[in-house]
């Protein structure tokens, strides 16, 4: 009998973790769908971040960045929800539990926000750092085919500590605009999902608070860039104007700016408002100005072996000159000279080689 009956418990145990295993599935696949008709703003603008990113950035590094900016972040607020570290201490109410999903005691929705907000932010510094093409890099005006400077996704830009520094600036600026409203959302359709024990004079929100965002952004993005410089550059993208894909993703920062300061208006806390759009003027500013060409290039790109312009190759070559002139800063004795070959020449001394 007791033969017999081990096949039958082994099967039931197996059935039974089966079934429990496939009912948590279901009941997870139903509060995600949940959490989309929910919060069907959050989706919009990370669907805008994905389109965004990957006709910048290409598909895998979007794939990266999302899952790098998301691990950190919810890490981050596992950590801080418990030891007040890095954000402070906060605590989420836990009144939407069973309408959206959660991961542990943190909602889904808000981890998954610090994504497309980092990225947005991340083309916002990019604006102002990217250099132009090589051979408009003299004159720093706007593209010829569009009113905009004409912006080239150079790699030693875009992975630098300027980049990384302005990036985490202006995610903590969009967090200021955030924050304060989003405490406010028993007040409209978010609710009154999280609360800190010891409110502050900025509306209520913590400067612990600022400061975790900085370090998510930080710490998010020296991972990011450590991958990115060992990953060949996105096609087409390295030495062409990204300038069009840069405005998506300033489209998509202000885009949440648009939809903050409308809803802080709404309920009628023109107090904040008014701070918001204070910091925002100047910034809007600088930035019109660095795309119209108005303002100077910070950081300059560093020319290859060789450029390639209107099929044509330019070569940088040393050329000697008598040792009465003075030296410009190549070494004594010679100058760098800039020679155009034509295509059939090109190849001819790829042949000499």
């Amino acid at each position: 009998m007791l033969t017999g009956e081990f096949p039958v418990t082994i099967l039931f145990i197996q059935n039974s973790t089966f079934g429990l295993q496939h009912s948590t599935l279901l009941e997870t696949l139903s509060l995600f769908v949940k959490t989309i008709q929910l919060r069907p703003y959050v989706f919009l603008f990370l669907a805008a971040f994905v389109f965004s990113a990957k006709s910048l950035i290409g598909w895998q590094r979007t794939g990266l960045f999302f899952a790098i900016v998301w691990i950190t972040a919810l890490a981050c607020e596992f950590s801080s929800t418990r030891t007040g570290i890095p954000f402070g201490w906060y605590h989420y109410t836990g009144s939407t539990v069973g309408q959206e999903l959660y991961l542990s005691n943190v909602p889904f929705m808000d981890s998954l926000s610090f994504t497309m907000l980092l990225y947005a932010s991340y083309c916002l510094a990019l604006s102002f750092l990217l250099p132009p093409p090589v051979e408009s890099s003299m004159k720093d005006t706007p593209s010829r085919k569009g009113r905009f400077l004409a912006l080239t996704l150079d790699r030693s830009v875009r992975t630098s500590w300027p980049a990384l520094l302005l990036t985490a600036l202006f995610f903590v600026f969009i967090d200021i605009v955030i924050d304060p409203v989003a405490l406010r959302g028993d007040r409209w359709f978010l609710g009154k999902i999280y609360y800190y024990p010891t409110p502050s004079l900025h509306f209520g929100v913590p400067v612990a608070n600022y400061v975790g965002w900085a370090v998510v952004g930080v710490i998010a993005l020296l991972i990011y860039f450590r991958l990115d410089r060992r990953l060949p550059d996105p096609e087409h993208r390295s030495n062409g104007s990204v300038t069009s894909n840069i405005l998506m993703g300033c489209g998509l920062y202000y885009s949440v700016l648009l939809f903050n300061l409308t809803v802080t208006f709404w309920i009628d806390e023109r107090l904040i408002g008014m701070n918001d759009i204070l910091i925002y003027i100047p910034l809007t500013a600088l930035l019109l100005l660095r795309l119209l060409g108005k303002l100077p290039a910070p950081a300059t790109r560093r020319p290859p072996d060789h450029w390639t312009v209107d099929r044509a190759r330019l070569v940088t070559v040393r050329h000697p000159f008598h040792e009465h002139r003075p030296s410009f800063g190549y070494g004594t004795g010679c100058e760098r000279l800039v020679v155009r070959l034509s295509s059939e020449e090109t190849a001819l001394s790829g042949q000499n080689r």
